[in-house]
């Protein structure tokens, strides 16, 4: 994942908001800390040990774009010495559009933290030639940079609100 952008919502949670290089999607994802009641909850596996009520209120009553489809660590460590259990989405559904080759250029130029020239380069190929055979499907549009904050900012709300039910 490239991080397209990092930072800390109004409710004090780290959000990353990140683009997958092959398929060209965007993700988004929001951190819960470890007092959080949130903390390890798994949106996706009912276990025993964990709180089934917990995990059925992810499921059902968090709404962000395409669902929750993520939660655990990204082992990254962005602010702090605080290390965030984060719940994500991501913008790979079939009214999704992938970003474009030439936008996709720019991020890679922009990132050239994670890549060198070359990597970069061969990425762009490699997406291009992903993009090229795999058409978007009718309306599908790209989500952008604003709409995806706009739904951590959502996401960071509800989380929020959820723990506040579960302290």
């Amino acid at each position: 994942m490239i991080i397209e952008e990092r930072g800390q919502t109004k409710e004090g949670y780290e959000y990353i908001i990140g683009i997958h290089p092959k398929f060209g999607y965007r993700l988004g994802y929001v951190g819960v800390y470890e007092n959080s009641p949130l903390y390890e909850i798994d949106h996706n596996k009912e276990d025993e040990e964990e709180d089934i009520d917990a995990i059925d209120t992810l499921e059902f009553n968090v709404h962000v774009h395409g669902g929750l489809t993520y939660s655990g660590s990204l082992n990254q460590n962005v602010i702090g010495a605080k290390n965030p259990y984060y719940f994500g989405f991501d913008c790979a559904h079939l009214d999704d559009g992938k970003i474009s080759p030439e936008e996709m250029q720019r991020i890679f130029a922009l990132s050239s933290s994670y890549f060198d020239v070359y990597s970069q380069n061969k990425l762009l190929i490699e997406y291009t030639q992903i993009y090229t055979l795999l058409p978007d499907f009718g309306n599908a549009t790209v989500k952008t940079l604003e709409f995806v904050k706009n739904e951590c900012n959502h996401l960071s709300t509800q989380l929020k609100t959820l723990e506040q039910e579960y302290r």
